[in-house]
């Protein structure tokens, strides 16, 4: 739930507030309060809705306004998910312009925690025939724990952005911050979904990178 306020003019009690979008349902406001006739504030339940521009809709009486996408929703780039160690967890990352999937078998970590997957610094690369692309992520947990099996990672990849690139050379290596160095791990590429899934047992920085 996201706590927005709405400035405008002739806000009285009673009024109600919504956001909507083309083929999407509308988002009613709650706990709405007018804080003066120029400002209203409200909360919105912003959990798996679509992100992008919503049109900003505020009623009172007979009277409606609506201001055209006054409103953007976006996906934050840090996103926490609770791993529950007796069962298999596929954790599924998205942000405004990256996805990512991560499965963890069960039993893999001592115990219950929670897994953050967020976007990170990219190191450089001390190889010269390793290119770091933009396409990176960090896996950590609350516990520091590493797992105890193999976890798969399945990072996508924009055709659009990767067009020059020879794609057979892509792989998924993962940043050891010990020996600052990466490490290319086995990884196998799917250019009809535009996925690289590789496998680790270990819990750090991952980047989709080039052999050159």
């Amino acid at each position: 739930t996201q706590t927005v306020q709405i400035y405008g003019t002739g806000f009285a009690n009673g009024c109600n507030a919504s956001l909507t979008r083309l083929n999407q349902s509308t988002i009613t406001a709650t706990n709405l309060t007018v804080l003066t006739s120029t400002a209203i504030a409200c909360n919105f339940n912003l959990l798996a809705k679509t992100t992008g521009y919503w049109n900003v809709i505020v009623a009172s009486g007979s009277v409606t306004s609506t201001l055209d996408n006054g409103f953007y929703i976006t996906l934050p780039s840090s996103q926490t998910f609770f791993v529950d160690r007796t069962i298999d967890n596929t954790i599924s990352y998205f942000t405004d312009s990256y996805r990512a999937t991560l499965t963890i078998p069960q039993q893999t970590f001592a115990s219950d925690l929670w897994v953050t997957i967020s976007t990170p610094t990219i190191p450089s690369s001390n190889r010269p025939t390793l290119a770091i692309t933009n396409n990176c992520l960090d896996v950590s947990n609350n516990l520091a724990q590493q797992p105890t099996k193999d976890i798969t990672l399945t990072m996508h990849y924009s055709s659009t952005t990767f067009a020059s690139r020879t794609l057979t050379n892509l792989v998924i290596s993962r940043y050891d911050p010990n020996n600052k160095r990466w490490i290319t791990l086995d990884s196998t590429v799917d250019t009809n979904n535009n996925t690289i899934t590789c496998t680790s047992d270990h819990l750090s920085i991952f980047a989709v990178t080039e052999l050159v």
